[in-house]
């Protein structure tokens, strides 16, 4: 695994961590709320490769700076 996505990964487990402790049942589910570019879809099909590649990830499956970037300020949004 290259250094970036290790970053990466660390960063997104940091904040699933967080999330964990601040008892929110559904953040997959919360987080598609707050950021809905990740689940839009013109069709079905579009909508569910996009909740896949959603939940790709937020479980480290895939890499992505925007979205580890996204997550991070969603964990501070939730505690705050």
């Amino acid at each position: 695994m290259q250094e970036r996505n290790k970053k990466l990964k660390n960063r997104v487990l940091k904040a699933r961590e967080d999330l964990s402790n601040l008892d929110v049942k559904k953040p997959v589910d919360e987080f598609s709320v707050i950021y809905p570019e990740y689940i839009k879809g013109a069709d079905s099909k579009e909508k569910i490769k996009a909740k896949t590649r959603l939940r790709n990830l937020f479980y480290c499956k895939t890499f992505d700076e925007d979205f580890t970037r996204k997550i991070e300020l969603f964990v501070k949004q939730i505690k705050n």
